[in-house]
């Protein structure tokens, strides 16, 4: 009977020495933050943000800028106060969360132009509405977005409109004065950053909103020659810098005037990034 006793209060010890070391371990005690728990959850949102970086570098960047800052024109910043603050979700009228807001609009997408700062709709990526993304994949993207909450927070607030700031000297818009040496690979970077790729292919025969620039730089002269053209190039490099910097000289037939931005050369890029993005364009063969 002793035995038994002594047997069952060691067990009775025993039961709550490892009550405890689980109370410690999983990080349940009044101020404690890190615990097997946590720690489990930090890890998997910490992979779940690389695989949304991955996504939004192969997916967004194109729209909403490489950090996430916004292309005028095209598409308004993430990586901005406004959003975090719940100020841009007041403006729409939405009274949800910021997390809930972003999965929602990159799930469903905006097929209706809700802001005419952006003329082109938001895609649809969730595969609930037809579009490309498992939900586990809209979570990363979701999760790789409010990473950035803190560092936007803490910034100075970016304008509601999204957009990057101007260059402090821009190219302009004459085709004659001289550009320095192109970068084909800063080229590449801007074709992305710039918003370039949101609205042209450059696989050919594939129509986004503008033409595809797949062969651009082998097809510019008999572009040139074409009875219907109207600009002012006189070479294939002076075609590319007019199409940028003048997009409304010379129209592609079957493409609306107006869509390309007309403040590239006045706002946007400078002597060094026109040339880069020029060179770029000129690989396109």
């Amino acid at each position: 009977m002793e035995t038994k006793i002594v047997l069952g209060a060691l067990l009775s010890v025993l039961i709550v020495a490892l009550c405890g070391y689980i109370v410690i371990n999983e990080g349940i005690l009044p101020g404690q933050t890190i615990g097997r728990m946590q720690k489990l959850d930090a890890a998997t949102t910490a992979r779940s943000i690389e695989a949304g970086a991955l996504l939004f570098q192969n997916n967004c960047v194109g729209c909403h800028g490489v950090q996430g800052q916004g292309i005028p024109g095209v598409a308004p910043a993430l990586n901005a106060a406004d959003l975090f603050n719940g100020e841009r979700l007041k403006k729409v009228g939405y009274t949800g969360k910021v997390e809930d807001y972003i999965r929602a609009t990159i799930s469903s997408g905006r097929p209706v132009k809700t802001n005419p700062a952006y003329p082109n709709p938001m895609p649809t990526w969730s595969q609930a509405y037809g579009g490309p993304l498992r939900p586990d994949q809209i979570d990363n993207l979701v999760d790789f977005i409010m990473n950035w909450k803190d560092s936007a927070l803490a910034a100075a607030p970016a304008p509601s409109a999204g957009g990057g700031a101007p260059v402090a000297q821009p190219v302009g818009t004459a085709l004659d004065t001289a550009l320095p040496q192109g970068n084909v690979d800063n080229g590449q970077k801007l074709f992305a950053s710039q918003g370039c790729a949101a609205c042209h292919s450059l696989q050919p025969d594939v129509r986004i909103v503008g033409p595809s620039l797949a062969g651009i730089a082998t097809r510019t002269a008999d572009r040139i020659k074409a009875s219907d053209y109207k600009g002012q190039a006189k070479t294939g490099d002076q075609y590319i810098r007019e199409s940028i910097v003048q997009p409304s000289a010379y129209v592609v037939p079957g493409f609306p005037d107006g869509i390309m931005p007309k403040d590239f050369g006045t706002a946007k890029l400078s002597a060094q990034d026109l040339a880069d993005l020029i060179a770029f364009l000129l690989t396109q063969k």
